[in-house]
C-alpha cells in the first residue's frame, strides 16, 4: 500500500463534492475522465456539469480539470531531497456553449468571469466552429471559456477548491441569464 499523494487526495475530494451537489439536484454530472498518460507518469481529472435547472436546453457546460506532471509528483515524494515548489497540481475551470459571440459579446463574458474569478485569474475565450453536412453555410460553433489560477495547487487548498464549485455554478447561472439576453 502506498500513501496517496495530493492529486489523488484533491481528485477524490473534488468528485465526491461535485457528486454531493448531483445528489442534491442542484447540477447534473455529465461526464468525468480520470486519465493516466504512462509515457510521460501526468495524471488529468476532469469533471463536467450541467446545471439541472436548464437541462432540457442542454447547450451550457461546466466543470473543473486537475492536472499534475511527474515533475509535481517528483517534488511532493522527493521533498527532502528537492524543492517542493513544483509539488501540487494546475486546476482550470472550463465552460462551454454552442454559440458563436460578437466581438462585444466577448468583452461582456471576460468582463462578467472576471467579477466572479477576480481580476489576477487567467480568463481565455475561444470560439470554433466546423461545417456541418454537404453545405458549406451549414456551421455549427462552440464558444469555450477557460479560468486557470497561474500557479499549482496543493492539498492545503482544499476549501478553496471546494469553493471553486460555487463559483462555477454562480458563472454557469450568470452565463445563462448573459446568453439569454445576448442571444
Amino acid at each position: 500500500m502506498f500513501d496517496p499523494t495530493a492529486y489523488e487526495n484533491m481528485k477524490v475530494v473534488i468528485e465526491g463534492a461535485f457528486y454531493d451537489r448531483d445528489l442534491e439536484g442542484e447540477i447534473a454530472v455529465t461526464g468525468r475522465q480520470d486519465i493516466m498518460n504512462l509515457a510521460d507518469l501526468s495524471r488529468k481529472f476532469s469533471i463536467e456539469m450541467e446545471l439541472k435547472e436548464h437541462m432540457q436546453i442542454r447547450t451550457l457546460k461546466g466543470g473543473m480539470m486537475i492536472e499534475a506532471s511527474l515533475e509535481n509528483l517528483g517534488s511532493e515524494l522527493l521533498h527532502p531531497i528537492l524543492n517542493e515548489s513544483q509539488a501540487g497540481c494546475s486546476v482550470r475551470i472550463f465552460i462551454s456553449f454552442p454559440y458563436q459571440l460578437k466581438q462585444q459579446e466577448i468583452g461582456g463574458l471576460m468582463a462578467l468571469l472576471s467579477d466572479i474569478w477576480g481580476e489576477e485569474r487567467l480568463i481565455e475565450i475561444t470560439t470554433s466552429s466546423k461545417v456541418t453536412g454537404s453545405q458549406s453555410e451549414a456551421h455549427e460553433f462552440l464558444t469555450n471559456a477557460s479560468i486557470s489560477f497561474g500557479r499549482l495547487v496543493g492539498e492545503d487548498q482544499l476549501d478553496d477548491l471546494l469553493d471553486m464549485i460555487d463559483y462555477l455554478i454562480s458563472s454557469l447561472k450568470k452565463i445563462h441569464s448573459f446568453l439569454a439576453v445576448s442571444l
